[in-house]
């Protein structure tokens, strides 16, 4: 095993980008050359919120929840009833509203949600909606 970086081992720990190729030679002294291209892996950043949930307890789409993608500095979620009534409070990305007003099953139809966030390095930002609870 030859690598362009002068190691001789069948593999090789990469920490840095750019092209890096393998001479090999086997027993039968038949040789060959590969190359691979590592690049900066770009992580995926953004927001993004559904249009609808059905809390059923099938294991799907059972929890509203805004999907943060990125690093979250501050958080602030919140969901209203059609009379303006909170009905779910977050202050913990990734916590999601399970259905449930006051413990007890609140009704299909729309509701009214706020997300407020900041992702590190940028400004505050504030996102509303509404989803739509299906039973």
């Amino acid at each position: 095993y030859g690598w362009n970086d002068g190691q001789t081992t069948p593999a090789i720990r990469v920490s840095q980008p750019g092209t890096y190729w393998l001479d090999a030679t086997d027993l039968n002294h038949c040789t060959g050359r590969d190359s691979i291209v590592i690049s900066v892996r770009q992580c995926l950043s953004g927001f993004y919120a559904p249009d609808a949930f059905s809390p059923n307890a099938d294991g799907r789409n059972d929890v509203f929840r805004p999907i943060l993608l990125g690093r979250v500095e501050s958080y602030e979620f919140n969901i209203y009833n059609r009379y303006g009534q909170l009905v779910f409070h977050s202050n913990q990305a990734g916590h999601g509203w399970d259905g449930n007003m006051g413990g007890k099953p609140a009704g299909a139809g729309a509701y009214v949600w706020k997300c407020t966030y900041q992702f590190q390095g940028d400004p505050t930002t504030t996102r509303q909606g509404t989803v739509l609870l299906l039973r």
